[in-house]
């Protein structure tokens, strides 16, 4: 559990450092924390199917709506399978994402 704590504070701060989108709490308490993104909860839904149907990467279960409609967010538990990807490379992941949703 330290090790997905500590993956998570680090996915954390780089998705701050970059800016695509906001991660709260910050830090994270524990290995979860949720992803705030700006844009429709719908053009991210098709864009997360795209994602994992040309590159087989899941970023998420659910995507939540928000009340403000050019918004949604997702709920990142970090475990086993999270371990593999790299702050790095999840905030590219996000970019991608957000550039398919628009």
């Amino acid at each position: 559990m330290p090790e997905f704590h500590a993956h998570a504070r680090a996915l954390v701060t780089a998705i701050k450092r970059d800016g695509v989108a906001y991660a709260y709490p910050d830090p994270p308490q524990a290995g979860m924390f949720h992803v705030h993104l700006p844009a429709p909860k719908a053009a991210v839904e098709r864009a997360a199917e795209e994602l994992i149907d040309e590159k087989g990467v899941q970023l998420f279960l659910r995507v939540r709506s928000s009340p403000d409609p050019r918004r949604c967010s997702f709920e990142v538990s970090v475990g086993e399978n999270a371990m593999d990807f790299p702050p790095e490379e999840v905030v590219s992941l996000l970019h991608e994402l957000l550039d398919r949703a628009r």
